[in-house]
């Protein structure tokens, strides 16, 4: 039986990290997420005073800086996630995992900036809009990435890795459905998008924080 045995590789089935291991990706997520369905919120209750879209205007009314902080907050903390993910991932998905890293790095430098510029820490308070455009397209094709690796290793349960997969799609169909109005105002539906990225991204922080990360252990040598 020992002859029989011998020389053969057994694969281990995923196992489940330690608990001290870091798990701040999904509070970041959903952290993200509620800043974003909040600049939402806020550019919805601005228009109910103007009637308008939301200015990109700073001093507009006293709730723009409010929106735009928030969706910059959001998205810093979505890219922090986002950068943080594909460190989970152990090797059988590594181009999807590498390419999901390197876009979360660029969205993340670039709303880096657009919050340091917000903010007035380097001088006067510039709303940036290009720095935030450059960060949420590379956090939707960062995310269809992490989706692909994160499925093939199986470290998501299907649905939410399914989720993810479609962020990046589903994102860019509905920023450019949000230029058809209809009878709905427009500053009920520009800003839309963003509303329910948010949600999405509140439930997928709830599912990786209750989530621990899985792993592949190696197959066992001869």
């Amino acid at each position: 039986m020992g002859s029989e045995t011998r020389g053969t590789h057994t694969e281990s089935p995923p196992q489940r990290s330690p608990r001290t291991s870091p798990r701040w990706e999904g509070p970041a997520a959903a952290l993200g997420g509620l800043l974003w369905f909040l600049y939402y919120a806020v550019d919805v209750w601005a228009g109910l005073q103007t009637g308008q879209v939301a200015s990109s205007d700073l001093n507009a009314t006293p709730l723009s800086w409010l929106g735009f902080s928030s969706f910059g907050g959001g998205l810093l903390f979505l890219d922090f996630a986002l950068v943080g993910l594909p460190l989970r991932l152990q090797g059988r998905a590594r181009w999807p995992a590498r390419g999901a890293l390197v876009l979360a790095a660029l969205a993340l430098t670039a709303s880096t900036l657009y919050s340091l510029l917000l903010s007035g820490l380097t001088g006067s308070v510039r709303l940036v809009q290009e720095f935030g455009a450059i960060g949420v397209l590379s956090s939707c094709v960062s995310a269809t990435f992490l989706g692909i690796a994160m499925g093939r290793e199986a470290t998501l349960p299907r649905p939410a890795s399914t989720l993810l997969r479609s962020f990046g799609g589903l994102m860019v169909a509905l920023l450019i459905l949000s230029n058809f109005h209809g009878p709905f105002p427009a500053y009920a539906m520009d800003g839309l998008p963003f509303g329910i990225a948010g949600l999405v991204w509140i439930f997928l922080g709830s599912v990786l924080w209750r989530t621990p990360p899985v792993f592949r252990a190696p197959a066992a040598a001869d």
